[in-house]
């Protein structure tokens, strides 16, 4: 029984026919077997120890079709409760500090031939080790053994079967001057906080964090609580990871040390286990048709990582989710929350966050724990569950399981592996050519039933896009709409915009794409591709009058992103290991502005968060009054010569003008956030933003300027006279607010080049009119 897999490989037609008679005749028999067949199943079992993890064997149910799976023990947990195509069964189990075994019984059961089988799980108890065989896990740390990165993030749940003879490297430490194998005793608390706008950034995020040097999305296991936690479409979400840990000790293995022995010494020199020298051997000696599976054996048995640091002490760790419609400063949002339910929110912090939390606090899966006291660990778990959305851990609780996290020999026992730092499985071959093909194998297990994302997880709806088509280009001169929108199949995916951003360069616009999900621009995810003129690639974000722009880690200042992704809304520099393709059937079109029924085009700008019109209304509108029956109106199209102007006193408007018009005019808002839904008049909220945005200076709005405003300076039109006061050149008229009727104002440019706001104060003065919308617009299908 100490080899890591026995095998079983048996068919069960007499134990299943045994239950089925039974079944049949007496009243003990297994629940719902009812006579089925045997259900003929080929599989290995792993030996299952008694410190919890994961497990996984393979299972060749023949033609079974649908093969359902329980389990009737509590400490063995079924990752799935169907048989995937693939065949594997995947399941975690607790700690058994009992001396004896336990046994639990797994039922497969096809319903669609009436056909059940059973499988016997035995994990073994204190008593099934000798005297020299280590079962506790502080003993050394677990430094030495593998990790399966597909697993928990930095959790001994992932560590799987052992690698290195500890003993052996103190050996070799006997004989030179190495000191291999160290433990430290420590203090210090962290606290980190990883968001996220998909699933398969955080997936990245997390895993780079355990192994920079690995490419795949790990930490499924992770990953699946945000699943579990909100309850909202995990794809609709924006989510955020949260861990405050407290490390008291480590334990660590010399990685130069090991490098340098895999370089220099014989196979059979190599401090390894006895069962991973086998599996290493077997690697080696295998020729290019077998090695493949010889490598699927060990990194199964051994996992995808060496672990060569472990600290203890203890960490809880909490997963929440976001309304992504709603998420305007996300980042900044996400750490408030998490700080918050931690009590580390500092005086300045917001009491109310502009996104919109949509996970539970009181789930199952919502906080993690590990180490402390059992009690400080109850109370705190008693405490979660009666937390609500709004709540925090209590103070209290948590201070009293950190004052419990203490490294002392008699405390060991309430301490945990919280942390660890890797060695990847394939740096411990010499040959480059195995190292590169165990590494491959590594990437390939990401397609594994129980290591994959589904396409449900992901979205399949992931696209690669060039930007460098031609179609992603605006006029040298500036002219047309400085919005396009990229559309796949006639659903819209893609912003582009010419647009200034002072906090990428001043001296002219730039080209920025943002991704469409469900008809709608998200601002958090803006992409800047850099201009290879000192202006390096980066993320941009945009909330109200303030730019946040993030540069993009490992490009230059004068690097070029030429491909980026587009993943289910998401748009990244990089495709995190998803099979990307081109989006099918693409059109690029300006985004203009048009009424129902009317055949002029307005161009459009985008300035901050807000769009605007780069000319003013060039038709009627129907504002006036209406008394009576009678409708008076307040307006008047003026020609310069050049083209129709509309000015108009704006505090009044004909329905019948709102009702043609909706679905692009109008005052509907999104009730959750107050924001506008179609273009509409702007206000002075709006102006107040657009003056910020730009530094309050206004010359950047003059026709021609570096922001694509272009505008026309025309003044107000009075009742009695013939043409446009020339002194007043106005830049917009705008509301006091969305919902004023009775007062408004006119931002205008005085003679010095100053601006200046006037009141409109009477019927008699009526001023050019520009609209103006926000990101909460909806792009329909073509």
């Amino acid at each position: 029984m100490n080899n890591l897999y026995f095998i079983y490989r048996r068919l069960l037609p007499a134990i299943i026919a045994a239950f089925c008679l039974a079944g049949c005749s007496d009243d003990d028999a297994l629940p719902g077997a009812e006579c089925e067949d045997t259900l003929e199943l080929t599989y290995e079992l792993p030996v299952v120890e008694s410190h919890g993890r994961y497990y996984s064997f393979t299972v060749t149910p023949g033609d079974a079709g649908n093969v359902e799976i329980t389990s009737d023990a509590d400490w063995l947990h079924l990752t799935s409760s169907t048989l995937p195509a693939d065949g594997i069964v995947e399941f975690r189990t607790d700690d058994n500090d009992d001396v004896a075994g336990r046994r639990a019984t797994l039922v497969f059961r096809a319903p669609d031939l009436r056909k059940r089988a059973v499988i016997e799980i035995y994990q073994r108890g204190e008593g099934d080790y000798d005297d020299n065989a280590d079962t506790d896990v502080m003993s050394d740390y677990r430094v030495g053994w593998g990790f399966n990165a597909f697993g928990e993030y930095k959790n001994r749940n992932s560590v799987q079967g052992r690698i290195i003879d500890t003993a052996l490297m103190g050996s070799i430490d006997s004989d030179s001057t190495f000191q291999s194998v160290q433990e430290v005793i420590r203090g210090s608390e962290k606290f980190e906080i990883v968001s996220a706008f998909s699933m398969q950034e955080m997936s990245s995020h997390l895993t780079k964090k355990m192994e920079k040097t690995s490419s795949f999305l790990g930490v499924k296991k992770t990953i699946r609580r945000f699943k579990e936690v909100t309850s909202h479409d995990l794809s609709e979400s924006y989510m955020a990871y949260a861990r405050l840990y407290k490390i008291v000790s480590s334990r660590s293995i010399d990685r130069g040390v090991l490098e340098y022995l895999v370089a220099t010494y014989g196979v059979d020199e190599l401090p390894f286990t006895q069962g991973f020298r086998e599996h290493y051997k077997k690697v080696i000696d295998a020729n290019s048709s077998t090695r493949r599976d010889k490598i699927k054996n060990m990194v199964n048995t051994y996992g995808t990582h060496l672990v060569i640091e472990a600290l203890a002490g203890g960490s809880i760790d909490y997963v929440v989710t976001f309304d992504r419609t709603y998420a305007s400063e996300f980042e900044k949002d996400a750490e408030e929350q998490c700080s918050r339910v931690f009590g580390k929110s500092t005086g300045s912090s917001s009491s109310s966050s502009h996104s919109v939390v949509t996970s539970s606090m009181s789930n199952d899966y919502t906080f993690s724990i590990a180490g402390g006291t059992a009690d400080t660990r109850a109370a705190l778990k008693n405490a979660i569950s009666g937390l609500s959305d709004t709540g925090a851990l209590p103070n209290n609780l948590l201070q009293e399981w950190l004052s419990r996290v203490v490294y002392t020999p008699s405390n060991k026992k309430n301490l945990d592996i919280i942390d660890f730092n890797f060695m990847p499985i394939w740096d411990l071959f010499a040959d480059p050519k195995i190292r590169a093909e165990v590494q491959d194998v590594v990437a390939g297990m990401s397609n594994q039933s129980n290591n994959m994302y589904t396409d449900q997880e992901l979205g399949i709806d992931n696209y690669v896009i060039d930007l460098t088509s031609k179609d992603f280009t605006f006029p040298a001169d500036g002219s047309g709409s400085l919005v396009k929108v990229m559309y796949s199949n006639g659903t819209p995916l893609l912003e582009i915009c010419s647009e200034y951003v002072p906090k990428i360069r001043t001296d002219r616009r730039v080209t920025v794409f943002y991704p469409i999900k469900n008809g709608r621009t998200s601002h958090s995810q803006g992409l800047f591709p850099g201009d290879g003129e000192g202006n390096r690639p980066a993320f941009v974000s945009f909330y109200e009058n303030t730019c946040y722009v993030e540069p993009i880690e490992g490009f230059g200042y004068y690097d070029r992103i030429t491909t980026a992704y587009w993943m289910h809304g998401n748009f990244y520099e990089q495709d995190y290991g998803v099979k990307c393709r081109p989006a099918p059937d693409t059109k690029t079109l300006p985004h203009q502005l048009q009424f129902n029924a009317s055949n002029i085009m307005y161009d459009v700008v985008k300035i901050g968060s807000g769009y605007w019109t780069r000319r003013n209304i060039m038709e009627s509108m129907y504002f006036g009054t209406l008394s009576g029956r009678s409708f008076t109106r307040r307006e008047r199209i003026y020609n310069d010569g050049n083209a129709d102007m509309l000015y108009a006193y704006i505090l009044n408007q004909r329905s019948a003008f709102l009702s043609a018009n909706s679905g692009v005019y109008g005052s509907k808002r999104e009730p959750s956030v107050d924001m506008a839904l179609y273009w509409y008049l702007p206000t002075e909220h709006d102006k107040e933003n657009l003056t910020d945005y730009i530094g309050r200076n206004t010359k950047s709005l003059f026709k021609g300027g570096t922001s694509g405003f272009d505008a026309q300076f025309c003044g107000y039109f009075s009742t009695g006279t013939s043409s446009p006061t020339d002194n007043s050149n106005c830049y917009i008229a705008f509301k006091e607010s969305a919902k004023s009727t009775t007062k408004g104002y006119a931002l205008v440019l005085k003679p010095d080049y100053t601006w200046d706001t006037q009141v409109i104060s009477g019927i008699n003065k009526m001023y050019p009119v520009r609209l103006f919308r926000t990101r909460y617009f909806t792009y329909p299908n073509l």
